[in-house]
């Protein structure tokens, strides 16, 4: 008799054990999903920092290929002389220019603003594609044993 009530305590004590490993491991992935929320939104918002950046550099750069075209209007009609509208048009080519060479690669105001603003799209499709997927949690499989039927430690 006392056989008996030793092992059924025992197993009491096993399945006691067993259901305290359980719900600490349900405090350590509520803890962790907890962080890689919080990770989330800090990732999330410095993704946004980074692409308006970008939006306002490209715009920066655009504004200011828009102030130069127009100063070249300006001294176009402004011109009186052959050798003034030459260095005009010299200076509105540069200013959309794409120069490269041996020593390096020359890119003027619009050029830049497109760069920045394609660089920009590319970095937010990929962080929305790759890092802010959402996938369900899948709960793992029980093991063809049932937890019931597993017998405590003798």
């Amino acid at each position: 008799m006392q056989k008996q009530i030793d092992e059924i305590n025992r197993h009491e004590k096993f399945e006691k054990e067993k259901v305290t490993a359980s719900i600490e491991k349900m405090k350590h992935r509520t803890s962790v999903f907890y962080f890689q929320f919080i990770q989330t939104i800090f990732i999330f918002f410095m993704v946004m920092v980074l692409v308006l950046g970008g939006f306002y550099l490209a715009f920066l750069q655009f504004k200011l290929d828009r102030e130069i075209a127009l100063k070249s209007i300006e001294r176009k009609q402004d011109a009186d002389t052959i050798a003034d509208n030459s260095q005009q048009e010299e200076g509105t080519q540069q200013s959309n220019s794409v120069e490269i060479s041996m020593t390096g690669i020359k890119l003027n105001s619009s050029v830049i603003g497109l760069i920045i603003l394609a660089m920009s799209f590319a970095f937010f499709y990929l962080y929305i594609k790759d890092v802010y997927t959402i996938e369900l949690f899948k709960e793992p499989k029980a093991s063809a044993t049932s937890t019931t039927d597993e017998k405590p430690p003798t």
